[in-house]
């Protein structure tokens, strides 16, 4: 572990991270490196299957976050796309968006955990029509990393969400009924997915 301009870089953890996402989700078949780094260096592992892309954060579990007690401390974070509708801008910007995120708990002294919401940037926005994403568990490496799945949602979602005390608990149970049943997977960035409403 070492400090290159005030980021953590643990090239131990990242490999094992790596090859964790290998035996777990999928053969790597690109990876968009992060070249000046904030905070920790993060990486986005991309892997292709039949129907979608999945993109896996690796590096930034190296730190901690400012998070309660009892909580996890360390995260990655995952985002899944409809292959068939994907570009290759796309795939750049997703990648990108979540290199941002990674930075958000420590640029803001906070934490992310499940039922979590942040805005989305202008950019990921414009491209897709999603505003903010809400995160729930995945998983977790090690019995002391999260893997946050990072859910785009539409703005109308994000009022309701924020409308009552149990919004994301109602949105995602949802959520999950209509895309498991109908999809089988979670967690798309699909331009053509409906609103939910609550």
């Amino acid at each position: 572990v070492f400090m290159n301009n005030k980021a953590i870089i643990d090239y131990e953890y990242s490999n094992k991270f790596e090859g964790f996402i290998t035996d777990n989700i999928g053969k790597i078949e690109n990876i968009a490196h992060e070249i000046v780094s904030e905070y920790v260096h993060s990486d986005v592992a991309i892997v292709h299957d039949e129907d979608e892309t999945t993109f896996v954060t690796f590096g930034v579990g190296a730190r901690e976050m400012n998070a309660p007690e009892g909580m996890y401390k360390r995260f990655e974070i995952s985002m899944s796309a409809s292959k068939d509708t994907l570009t290759d801008k796309q795939t750049f910007l997703i990648a990108n968006e979540l290199i941002k995120i990674s930075k958000f708990p420590f640029r803001n002294n906070t934490w992310l955990g499940p039922f979590h919401t942040i805005n989305a940037s202008e950019e990921f926005g414009k491209e897709f029509g999603f505003h903010y994403f809400l995160f729930d568990v995945l998983g977790e490496y090690d019995n002391s990393v999260v893997i946050l799945k990072c859910i785009p949602i539409y703005e109308s979602e994000y009022e309701a969400i924020c409308s009552t005390q149990t919004g994301s608990i109602d949105f995602l149970e949802k959520y999950y009924d209509k895309f498991i049943l109908d999809d089988n997977v979670f967690g798309r960035v699909n331009v053509h997915r409906k609103q939910i409403k609550l």
